[in-house]
């Protein structure tokens, strides 16, 4: 996965505004991580990100003990919307 300079500033600033800047955090480091996700970037620019949504045990996502905490989708949809409607130009 590589993310586009312009999408991922956009994203973030979103994130900011939307979360506050304490809850967003850039990664200073690559990951390793493999993503599908890496083939839509490579036709069209965007950004992929992370939302903490865990529910405070250890499992990671992708494991079967992995419980989300709901709480967190209303929240993570404002985020999506925000960062769509940044993208569109503030489309009223």
């Amino acid at each position: 996965v590589v993310n586009d300079v312009r999408a991922s500033t956009l994203a973030a600033q979103a994130a900011r505004e939307v979360l506050g800047s304490g809850r967003v955090v850039l990664l200073s480091r690559p990951s390793m991580g493999g993503e599908d996700f890496a083939y839509y970037l490579q036709k069209r620019p965007g950004a992929f990100l992370f939302f903490g949504a865990g529910d405070g045990t250890s499992a990671p996502h992708h494991h079967p003990s992995f419980d989300i905490d709901e709480k967190a989708l209303p929240e993570a949809a404002l985020l999506l919307a925000s960062i769509a409607l940044d993208f569109l130009g503030g489309v009223e």
